[in-house]
């Protein structure tokens, strides 16, 4: 695995755990391998860092499914898939449908109206129109 696909599958474990993984450093990695070893093979996901900067990840290997940045593209691709499958199944749009004029009387009518930003909202912010 090339560096940045290393570093994608990194992110993208980062981002399946939600900061729930133990971190050590790779000099405890050397002391203890044996330990950490077993206790990903139990399921706990380890970081492992070097200068306080993450460099790899110790996971059970049934994680590596969902980190691989070849099976993740091939979702994407599958998901893409059957999108356009329901885009094609879809009837057609009525003649002049517009969507951005749909979304404003759907707002109007439910009056859902988008909040302005207190700067906005702030006469004294906001120029004067005439």
């Amino acid at each position: 695995m090339a560096y940045g696909e290393a570093s994608v599958a990194l992110i993208a474990l980062y981002g399946c755990y939600d900061g729930a993984m133990k971190t050590v450093s790779a000099l405890e990695v050397r002391r203890r391998f044996g330990q950490l070893l077993d206790e990903a093979a139990a399921g706990e996901r380890i970081v492992i860092e070097r200068a306080g900067i993450p460099l790899a990840a110790l996971v059970p290997l049934g994680d590596l499914a969902g980190t691989d940045p070849g099976r993740a593209a091939e979702r994407q691709l599958a998901a893409l898939a059957e999108v356009r499958r329901l885009v094609a199944e879809a009837p057609p749009a009525p003649t002049g449908w517009n969507a951005a004029r749909f979304v404003r009387s759907d707002r109007d009518r439910d009056d859902r109206r988008p909040t302005r930003p207190a700067a906005a909202a702030d006469p004294s912010r906001s120029p004067q129109r005439r």
